[in-house]
C-alpha cells in the first residue's frame, strides 16, 4: 500500500484541496473503507468498492494551516474490521507574506501643518508577531498605530501614521514606503511605496460679511472690505489686493507681514470709479506670499442708480367738500440722490391718473414742490384712495404714497355759515381823508 499527492507544495490562497492516490500491490477483491487524514486533524472515511489497485482521494486543507511541512496519512479498514498499516507522505504548505497598502488620503503634505502621514493596508501572514516599518524619502520613519491579526484566516490589517522626519523640508515630491516584518525571523514583505508632494503653505484669506449686495450711484464712494489673512509658513509678507474686475482704476492694496500662526486683520477701501456701469460686477480680493502662492475671493455685486424719493410735506384738510373745493392742494418733498435728474410726479385718484408736475434737479438735495390734483367730476361722497409717486428719466419709480381722501358735501346751512364766517373775517376798507382813487376804463 502506498500514498501519493498530486504535488509536493501547496500555497495558501491558491490551493484548498490535496488530491492524490492510494495504490495496492494487487487488485482489491473485497470492498473496504479508506481513511485519510493530515497530521492530527479530522480524517475522512470513504467506502470503496473492489476491483482496482489504485484509488483516488481528496482532502481539504484547513484554513489555519501555517507555513511548514505536513504529513498526510492513510489506512484501510477491511470488511472484517481489521485496519491495515498506516502509510504517509509529506507535503509542504506555504502562506505567502505580503502587504497591500491603500492610496494615501491626500497627495499633498506640509511640514508646518502635517506631522505625519496616515497609512492603511492589509496583508497575509503565516504565524507569529509582525511589525510595521516605514520610511519617507530616504529617511527612516516611525510607525505608530494598530495591527490586527486573524490567525485562522492568516489576514492582518494595519492603520496608523508614519511620522514625518524633521529633515523633510524641501518643497518637492517624496515617497512613503511601508513594509511588514516577522519579529522572530526578521523576514519582511516587499516594500510598498506611495508618492506625495511636500509643499509650502498657501496664504489663507477670510472675508467678513461687510460687502453689500448692492451699491448705489453717488451714495457709495467705496467698497469697504475687511477680514483676516494667515500663512502657516510664518515667514511671509502678504500683499492683499482688491479691485473691481475690468476697472484698473479701482485697485487698492495693503501689505502685512505674517510671523506666526495667528490670523491678522486687514481693511481696504476699494474706490468706486465714476465710470462704473449700472450692471452686475465682480469684486476680486487676492492675497499672495513671497513665492506667489495666492488665495482669492470674489463676490458679485450690483451697481444701481437711485430711485427718486417723495414724501408729503403738506396735505389738504379732510374732509374735502366736492361742492366747494376744486383741487387737492399738496406740498411734496422730492429728491433724487443721483443728482442731475428729471423727475415726473404722478397720481392716481378714483381710477383717474395724472401727471401735473415735471421737475429737474441739478444736485441731490430735496425740493418742496406744490402739487395740485383736480377733483374729478365723477367723485362722490365717500373715501377714495390716492396714490402719488415719482419717476425719473431712467424709468425708476419711487415708493408709492397711499392716502385715504375723505370727500363730503357742504349742506345749505354749512354754506350759509361759511359765507357769514367769511364776511365776519372781511375787514372794511378805510380810505385816506386826503386821497381817493378814480378808476377809468381804458379803451
Amino acid at each position: 500500500m502506498n500514498i501519493t499527492t498530486d504535488k509536493a507544495k501547496y500555497k495558501f490562497g491558491e490551493d484548498s484541496t490535496i488530491r492524490g492516490t492510494i495504490s495496492f500491490d494487487r487488485i482489491k477483491e473485497k470492498p473496504f473503507t479508506l481513511k485519510v487524514w493530515i497530521g492530527y486533524n479530522d480524517l475522512i472515511q470513504v467506502p470503496q468498492s473492489s476491483g482496482s489497485t489504485i484509488y483516488p482521494y481528496s482532502i481539504n486543507i484547513q484554513d489555519y494551516f501555517s507555513t511548514g511541512n505536513y504529513i498526510i496519512s492513510s489506512s484501510v479498514i477491511n470488511t472484517n474490521g481489521i485496519e491495515s498499516n498506516t502509510v504517509s507522505v509529506e507535503f509542504e504548505y506555504e502562506v505567502s507574506f505580503f502587504l497591500n497598502l491603500e492610496d494615501l488620503e491626500r497627495k499633498e503634505y506640509n511640514k508646518t501643518l502635517d506631522k505625519n502621514i496616515t497609512v492603511r493596508g492589509s496583508g497575509i501572514y503565516s504565524h507569529g508577531d509582525i511589525s510595521i516599518n516605514c520610511s519617507i524619502g530616504d529617511v527612516n520613519s516611525t510607525f505608530i498605530g494598530n495591527i490586527n491579526k486573524k490567525w485562522i484566516t492568516h489576514q492582518f490589517t494595519l492603520s496608523g501614521v508614519c511620522l514625518i522626519p524633521d529633515s523633510i523640508a524641501e518643497e518637492k515630491n517624496y515617497s512613503v514606503t511601508v513594509w511588514a516584518t516577522y519579529i522572530d525571523s526578521g523576514v519582511s514583505t516587499e516594500s510598498i511605496t506611495k508618492e506625495f508632494e511636500f509643499y509650502r503653505n498657501y496664504p489663507v484669506l477670510r472675508i467678513s460679511d461687510s460687502i453689500k449686495e448692492t451699491y448705489y450711484h453717488n451714495v457709495d464712494k467705496f467698497i469697504s472690505v475687511s477680514g483676516f489673512v494667515s500663512d502657516y509658513d510664518c515667514d511671509d509678507e502678504i500683499e492683499i489686493k482688491g479691485y473691481i474686475e475690468g476697472y484698473s482704476n479701482s485697485q487698492t492694496s495693503q501689505n502685512i507681514y505674517i510671523p506666526d500662526l495667528n490670523n491678522h486683520l486687514f481693511e481696504i477701501n476699494i474706490p468706486i470709479p465714476d465710470n462704473l456701469t449700472t450692471v452686475e460686477h465682480n469684486l476680486l480680493i487676492t492675497c499672495c506670499d513671497n513665492v506667489n502662492k495666492c488665495d482669492s475671493f470674489n463676490k458679485t455685486f450690483s451697481y444701481e442708480l437711485n430711485k427718486p424719493e417723495i414724501s408729503i410735506v403738506k396735505s389738504p384738510t379732510f374732509p374735502v367738500y366736492i361742492n366747494k373745493d376744486k383741487n387737492l392742494e399738496f406740498v411734496l418733498s422730492v429728491s433724487d440722490k443721483d443728482g442731475n435728474s428729471n423727475i415726473r410726479i404722478f397720481h392716481i385718484l378714483n381710477d383717474t391718473a395724472g401727471n401735473n408736475v415735471n421737475i429737474s434737479f441739478s444736485n441731490d438735495l430735496p425740493v418742496d414742490v406744490e402739487y395740485s390734483i383736480p377733483i374729478p367730476d365723477d367723485i362722490d361722497v365717500g373715501v377714495c384712495q390716492l396714490c402719488i409717486y415719482a419717476v425719473d428719466e431712467h424709468n425708476l419709480y419711487s415708493k408709492n404714497i397711499y392716502l385715504d381722501v375723505v370727500f363730503s358735501k357742504f349742506t345749505y346751512d354749512e354754506i350759509n355759515e361759511d359765507q357769514n364766517h367769511k364776511k365776519r373775517k372781511k375787514k372794511p376798507i378805510k380810505y385816506s381823508p386826503f386821497f381817493f382813487v378814480l378808476a377809468q376804463k381804458v379803451s
